[in-house]
């Protein structure tokens, strides 16, 4: 049988599917400290992971069996990718499980953005009726979307925009076919002509930075930037001088829990819309990445 960690809570469905499974051994064993996991990993043929169990090269030289490495979510950084290839084992992640959540905050957002929501709300919670808050809106109607990271989530966000009338641009570090109406641009390009920027890319060292000083200066001054990269994607700094600035619109950022305390300036600023960091999934985000895993383990293993 091939022996299968759990070493992150799943589901109790997605747990119970796997051990129906007959060429499987499913073994939980969640919160396990360092030495545990170095000692226990080398058990194993494959290993399910979320965003807690850290995997590095100390870990991973004992893992004398390991074949494969699930990741549930989009993003590999708590795992030492170059080594565990290096070492043949082979890596795959559910990107796709997270694609409708992600869509569906960026288009919330843009629309909170867009219809002044929030000044509203509390504009009205406060007993006050100020109309400049109210009629200070735009439409997303015939306004550029741009897209940066096209795969999985902004292909997602892209039908989205299309559905509000929206002129849709996108840039990827890929050549990409698509059959909707989405056009593939040069990245220089879809800064000047972009009226809303939503971001979608992993974090590696071709994507570090990979907005930053001079690529607000090519944006249009009213733009809204939607952040739904890892953090490190943006500059987060260059990202605050260009609202002090008035470079830029608005913009909305996913923030962890641990980041919450350090970026209080970019936070506080009064056209910053933070909202958590997407490593949790919502009810149909957890069946759709349990059904990711499940496929990935009998693709793999040819079950």
């Amino acid at each position: 049988m091939i022996r299968v960690l759990l070493a992150d809570k799943l589901t109790p469905k997605v747990v119970d599917s796997l051990k129906e499974i007959p060429e499987f051994d499913i073994i939980e064993k969640t919160g396990m400290n360092y030495k545990e996991l170095r000692e226990e990993i080398n058990n194993y043929e494959a290993i399910v992971i979320r965003n807690v169990t850290k995997l590095n090269k100390k870990i991973l030289e004992n893992a004398k069996h390991l074949k494969l490495i699930v990741k549930e979510g989009i993003g590999l950084e708590n795992l030492d990718v170059e080594f565990a290839r290096s070492k043949n084992i082979e890596i795959r992640n559910t990107p796709y499980s997270v694609s409708i959540k992600i869509a569906e905050y960026t288009l919330a957002f843009m629309l909170c953005i867009c219809r002044s929501i929030v000044p509203s709300y509390k504009n009205i919670k406060e007993h006050k009726w100020d109309r400049k808050v109210f009629l200070d809106g735009i439409e997303l109607f015939g306004k550029t979307a741009g897209i940066i990271g096209f795969e999985g989530a902004g292909k997602e966000v892209a039908k989205r925009e299309l559905a509000f009338g929206m002129k849709v641009l996108f840039y990827d570090f890929d050549n990409i076919k698509t059959h909707i109406n989405a056009k593939q641009v040069s990245f220089e390009e879809l800064l000047k002509t972009s009226d809303f920027i939503s971001v979608h890319l992993p974090l590696n060292d071709s994507t570090r930075d990979l907005i930053s000083t001079n690529e607000f200066e090519l944006m249009k001054s009213n733009i809204v930037l939607l952040n739904l990269a890892q953090t490190g994607v943006v500059d987060d700094r260059a990202l605050l001088k260009a609202l002090n600035e008035n470079k830029i619109k608005a913009a909305s950022i996913q923030v962890s829990e641990k980041e919450a305390s350090e970026k209080f300036q970019l936070i506080d600023n009064e056209n910053v819309f933070p909202f958590p960091y997407l490593n949790n999934f919502d009810f149909e985000g957890h069946e759709r990445v349990g059904l990711d895993v499940i496929s990935i383990l009998k693709d793999f293993y040819n079950v």
